[in-house]
């Protein structure tokens, strides 16, 4: 007796096998990864030149120093995205 079943509801799982739901979960979350590496860094490079010209335009230093926060709040998400990338491809690796 090498197989063995189990029906839950429309699931049905063989010893050794992974339900089809699953696969299309880990399809999701690697395509999710694969696109926030191209879209994050193109629109922060896009706040980068707005933060940029805000920053050319700013008059006072208290303006400044607004743009200069922006700016930093820009680097931190776009890296808080890079390290979330990395922990779902580490995930994937280690439980798919």
């Amino acid at each position: 007796m090498n197989t063995l079943n189990f029906v839950l509801g429309k699931v049905q799982v063989q010893k050794d096998d992974t339900p089809s739901f699953i696969k299309t979960v880990q399809e999701l979350f690697e395509q999710v990864a694969g696109w926030a590496y191209i879209i994050a860094p193109s629109f922060a490079l896009l706040l980068i030149i707005i933060t940029a010209i805000f920053y050319m335009k700013a008059s006072s230093q208290h303006k400044r120093e607004d743009v200069k926060d922006r700016f930093t709040s820009i680097l931190i998400g776009l890296i808080i995205v890079f390290f979330a990338v990395q922990g779902i491809n580490w995930l994937l690796q280690k439980f798919g």
